[in-house]
C-alpha cells in the first residue's frame, strides 16, 4: 500500500482526492493540528505493520462518542475540548473498528476533528478515521520542519 501525500492546496478537491484513495483502502497522509499523519478507515484492517506507532481513532465530533464508543466516559466531550494541545484519551469498548487496530487489552485512544480539513474529511468519508503519526516516513523528516510535527497528540490514559 502506498499512502499519498496532499499539497493543500485546493481544500475541496483534496477532501474529494482523500476521500476516493480512502474509498479505495488506500491510507493518505494529511496534516492536522497534531502533525502529519497517515489516516486509514479505521474498519479496515490496519496496513501498517505491528510497532509502527500509537493509533488515534478519529471522530468528527462528540456526538460520535457515543456512535462508536459503547460505554465512554462521562467527561470524555469536556476532557477532549478543555485541552489546547491535540490530545488523544484512551477508551476500551470501540465499536465499529477493525480489530487489528486496538491494543492488547482491546482499548485505542480516541480524539476529535478540531482543524478544518480533518473535520471535512470524518464527515464526508461518514466513518471514523484512524491516524498514525509521521515522524519520519518515505523520506519526509518531520523533526526538520517543526518539534510538534513529530511528537503528535499528547495521550491520556
Amino acid at each position: 500500500m502506498r499512502p499519498i501525500y496532499l499539497q493543500m492546496a485546493d481544500f475541496n478537491s483534496d477532501i474529494l482526492h482523500c476521500l476516493q484513495e480512502l474509498k479505495e483502502g488506500r491510507a493518505v497522509c494529511i496534516h492536522t493540528e497534531a502533525g502529519w499523519v497517515l489516516a486509514s478507515d479505521a474498519r479496515k484492517p490496519t496496513p501498517f505493520p505491528k510497532g509502527s506507532g500509537r493509533p488515534v481513532l478519529l471522530l468528527a465530533e462528540p456526538p460520535d462518542l457515543f456512535t462508536y464508543l459503547s460505554a465512554p466516559p462521562l467527561n470524555i466531550q469536556d476532557e477532549l475540548q478543555s485541552f489546547t494541545m491535540p490530545t488523544a484519551i484512551t477508551v476500551s469498548g470501540v465499536l465499529g473498528v477493525d480489530d487489528s487496530w486496538l491494543n492488547d487489552n482491546l482499548s485505542i485512544a480516541v480524539t476529535l476533528a478540531r482543524d478544518e480539513f480533518s473535520f471535512h474529511l470524518v464527515k464526508r468519508f461518514r466513518h471514523p478515521l484512524v491516524l498514525m503519526a509521521v515522524a519520519d516516513w518515505n523520506g519526509f523528516k518531520a523533526t526538520r520542519y517543526n518539534e510538534p510535527l513529530a511528537t503528535g497528540f499528547q495521550f491520556i490514559g
